[in-house]
């Protein structure tokens, strides 16, 4: 949804203009995990 979804039906840069929030900070649902996944799909390894 971050990566495609959002950004094409508002017209939005998903790095820039898509802030997510969640409820908690750590465990598999929180902050550090979340940061982690929309890292690796929104800024891949090699891409500048």
């Amino acid at each position: 949804m971050v990566r495609e979804r959002i950004p094409y039906r508002f017209g939005l840069d998903p790095v820039r203009d898509v802030q997510v929030l969640c409820p908690m900070n750590r465990g598999g649902l929180g902050a550090r995990s979340l940061n982690i996944e929309l890292q690796k799909a929104l800024n891949p390894p090699g891409e500048v």
